[in-house]
């Protein structure tokens, strides 16, 4: 480099020029910008069947192929009747929100309320219990919409969750395959 532009400073005024022009040309951040989004809350929301949580709408460009790594988490308050209860927590994309069943993201969540007869004793589990799953979806061209989603298994009572978030980062480079361990 000339040692002129060095002293003067116009070697930082050539590249911040450099830079901007690149970030301001039509359609040249679009092939390195990352997507992010989510949402959150405290509203309570009752969980009697099949039921969405939060929900992201992703747009994908023509042409365009996007990676995203999801996280849910709610906090789900014990339904109080006696007996097993359970709850299962999936992330979805693009489906019957509560499908797929027993997939990599599903978590589950149970309270044990036990009863006595004699003599008559109640033992409730009345503890709030966290869930939360991440998963990693693939994302082709068009509208997509990611979920997350709780249900109860069949038997089990209506439930609340008092609480409940998600978040989406969305990238269009992926990281290198990686084998899942085997047991």
């Amino acid at each position: 480099m000339h040692t002129s532009y060095v002293q003067n400073g116009k070697w930082r005024r050539m590249v911040l020029t450099a830079a901007l022009l690149a970030w301001f040309t039509p359609g040249a951040t679009q092939t390195f910008a990352a997507a992010v989004g989510g949402n959150d809350t405290n509203i309570n929301m009752p969980v009697a069947a099949c039921t969405t949580l939060n929900a992201q709408n992703v747009i994908v460009p023509a042409g365009a192929v996007l990676y995203c790594a999801v996280t849910g988490s709610a906090d789900v308050q014990n339904p109080g009747s006696a007996g097993l209860s359970t709850y299962l927590f999936n992330l979805t994309l693009d489906n019957v929100a509560c499908l797929p069943l027993d997939g990599g993201k599903e978590r589950t969540v149970q309270f044990l309320n036990l009863a006595f007869a004699n003599p008559p004793l109640s033992v409730p589990d009345v503890r709030i219990k966290e869930v939360s799953s991440t998963g990693f979806f693939r994302l082709g061209p068009g509208a997509h919409t990611l979920r997350w989603t709780a249900r109860p298994l069949p038997g089990s009572p209506a439930t609340a969750v008092l609480d409940r978030s998600m978040s989406v980062v969305c990238d269009n480079i992926p990281l290198p395959p990686t084998p899942i361990p085997l047991p």
